[in-house]
C-alpha cells in the first residue's frame, strides 16, 4: 500500500514493491475528456523511486492525444479526500494509456470545479493505484485521460 498523497504531490510509501525505477523525470501528457471532446492539459513530469512518486506541471504542452480505445481494461478503484470530503475514483490501463473516471458526484464535482491542485492529487493517486493494483510501471505510462463525460 503506498500511502496518501501531500498536498505538494509526493506519495510517500514504507514500502514500494517490487517496482524498480527504470527513470527519473519522465513526461505524460495528461488529457481530459468531457461532452465537448478531448483537451490537451499539458505534460507532466513524474519522478519515482523506492520511497516516493511526484507529480509536477511541467510547462509544456502535451502532444495530440492518442487514440482512447473504448475498451479500457482492468480496473482499480482508489479514494481521495478533498475538502473534507472522500471522493472515489477508477482507474484502468490498457496498452500504456491510463483512464481516470470519478465514480459519483463528488468526485465530478472536484473534476469540474478547475481545482488545479486537487486535479493534480488525482493524477498522482491514479497514477500511484494503476502501479500498486495493475501492475503498471510509471514510465511505460504513454498518456493519462481524466474522463469528465460520465
Amino acid at each position: 500500500n503506498f500511502g496518501s498523497v501531500g498536498a505538494d504531490g509526493n506519495k510517500q510509501t514504507d514500502d514500494f514493491g517490487d517496482l524498480t525505477p527504470r527513470k527519473e523525470g519522465i513526461s505524460i501528457p495528461v488529457f481530459t475528456r468531457n461532452s465537448s471532446g478531448v483537451n490537451a492539459e499539458g505534460l507532466y513530469d513524474v519522478s519515482y523511486n523506492q520511497s516516493s512518486l511526484t507529480v509536477i506541471p511541467s510547462g509544456q504542452n502535451a502532444p495530440p492525444p492518442p487514440a482512447l480505445e473504448r475498451d479500457a481494461g482492468p480496473a482499480a478503484v482508489f479514494d481521495m479526500t478533498v475538502n473534507n470530503t472522500t471522493s472515489s475514483f477508477s482507474v484502468q490501463a490498457l496498452n500504456g494509456v491510463l483512464r481516470i473516471t470519478p465514480l459519483g458526484d463528488a468526485s465530478k464535482q472536484i473534476i469540474q470545479s478547475g481545482d488545479k491542485a486537487a486535479n493534480k492529487l488525482i493524477l498522482a493517486n491514479g497514477i500511484l493505484s494503476a502501479v500498486n493494483e495493475l501492475g503498471v510501471v510509471p514510465d511505460q505510462v504513454l498518456a493519462v485521460f481524466i474522463m469528465n463525460d460520465h
